[in-house]
């Protein structure tokens, strides 16, 4: 679909329902072309397959991280994007104007799921974190993270103490729009 279209057609809903911010259409269109791919590639890699509510919202989550990284839930909370039923929401106004298909047994209330999505962003940033071995960083503003500053020591050196630095996450102040492709002030 031409992204003029695609950007009119967002338009007319941002008019009708303005509950969410232009961006987020754009980002969960984004999010199921992510989670179709994943699940193909886990579940069936010789073609292509349903997503399911529950999946699409684990997606959204996901894909948040990748592109936003620490900013993931700030991104999400400014959207409008608070909720699985918020993802819903999203979902089935791009369905009614054609920009996603449903099958005939899917529903509004699959995205009943994940009724705290920025908690579920933390959870699944604190997960990779532990996974990759890096210390825990709180994604929500004005919570203190203190990261341990040291790099690899050589072996047959003494170790030195670890330097703990802290920091605040602050609520971005200046932000208008924020969009996956580019950051306006």
């Amino acid at each position: 679909m031409e992204d003029t279209n695609f950007e009119k057609i967002i338009g007319k809903i941002v008019k009708n329902d303005p509950r969410y911010e232009s961006d987020a259409y754009s980002f969960v269109n984004s999010s199921v072309n992510y989670t179709v791919k994943k699940c193909n590639k886990e579940t069936n890699p010789s073609g292509m397959r349903h997503v399911a509510g529950a999946e699409l919202v684990e997606g959204v989550c996901e894909y948040a991280l990748l592109q936003f990284g620490p900013l993931a839930g700030e991104v999400l909370e400014s959207w409008g994007v608070r909720s699985g039923p918020d993802v819903g929401n999203i979902v089935y106004n791009m369905i009614n104007m054609k920009l996603l298909s449903a099958s005939s047994e899917d529903s509004q209330s699959d995205f009943d799921c994940c009724f705290d999505l920025l908690a579920h962003v933390e959870e699944l940033q604190e997960k990779s974190l532990k996974l990759s071995g890096t210390t825990d960083i709180p994604l929500f503003p004005e919570r203190k993270a203190a990261v341990l500053a040291s790099s690899p020591v050589p072996s047959g050196v003494r170790s030195p103490r670890p330097v703990i630095k802290t920091f605040s996450i602050r609520k971005p102040c200046c932000f208008y729009k924020i969009s996956p492709k580019k950051f306006s002030l």
